[in-house]
């Protein structure tokens, strides 16, 4: 697998945006995905890519880590499969757990991603390209 970017926990996208422009990084539109209860917005310099992703509700999950972490903080790695349901099985079987079904996500045109969790790595994404 590959890496597709790094997820950033932010409060707010523009003023984190600011930070990031600053460093060489571009960025796209503001997404929002309903389902996860957040704003994401994608920034590059060259191949690197950087996710932020903000809380859009009160009760975003997000904010819990924004909590945890008491401000912005990088909180996954995403990476890209060509078979995400295969992916998730071969990691599942390799002490990661699953925390959601795949589902579409709107900031990255519809493609199917999923987050998996094990106790001594933390937190990965997978997104289906």
């Amino acid at each position: 697998m590959r890496v597709h970017h790094i997820g950033y926990a932010v409060m707010d996208i523009e003023k984190t945006s600011a930070v990031f422009e600053k460093l060489g990084y571009a960025g796209g539109a503001i997404a929002e995905d309903e389902l996860r209860k957040v704003r994401i917005r994608f920034l590059r310099n060259g191949s690197e890519c950087v996710e932020l992703v903000a809380p859009l509700a009160e009760d975003a999950p997000i904010k819990t880590t924004l909590k945890n972490m008491r401000g912005a903080t990088p909180y996954h790695i995403c990476y890209c499969t060509g078979d995400i349901e295969a992916e998730c099985l071969t990691l599942r079987k390799l002490g990661w757990v699953q925390t959601e079904k795949p589902a579409p996500a709107p900031a990255i045109g519809g493609r199917k991603v999923v987050f998996l969790y094990h106790k001594d790595a933390g937190l990965i994404e997978l997104v289906e390209d």
